[in-house]
């Protein structure tokens, strides 16, 4: 079972991700309650290479179905958390 101190570690390393691949300003908060595309302007190509950033970083596969119902950045570090063999107990 993931901690909440592991989700606040997985999102943090989420937002890094995001900021990098979409150019997000540092001055935007990215939280689990982040929208991906609403709040933080994403788009398509760069939702795509921030879910292969995250299944390299994570050592996860992420299949397309999956990134079809991701539409918080807590979202994806619930899909995250529930993939990624190194937050397994």
């Amino acid at each position: 079972m993931i901690t909440v101190r592991d989700q606040s570690c997985v999102i943090e390393k989420l937002a890094a991700i995001i900021r990098r691949i979409a150019k997000t300003s540092p001055d935007v908060p990215i939280r689990a309650e982040t929208k991906l595309v609403e709040d933080l302007a994403i788009d398509s190509l760069d939702l795509v290479a921030v879910i292969l950033q995250v299944q390299d970083d994570f050592d996860v596969a992420i299949d397309e179905d999956a990134v079809q119902h991701l539409c918080f950045v807590g979202d994806l570090a619930a899909l995250v958390a529930e993939r990624a063999p190194s937050l397994a107990d």
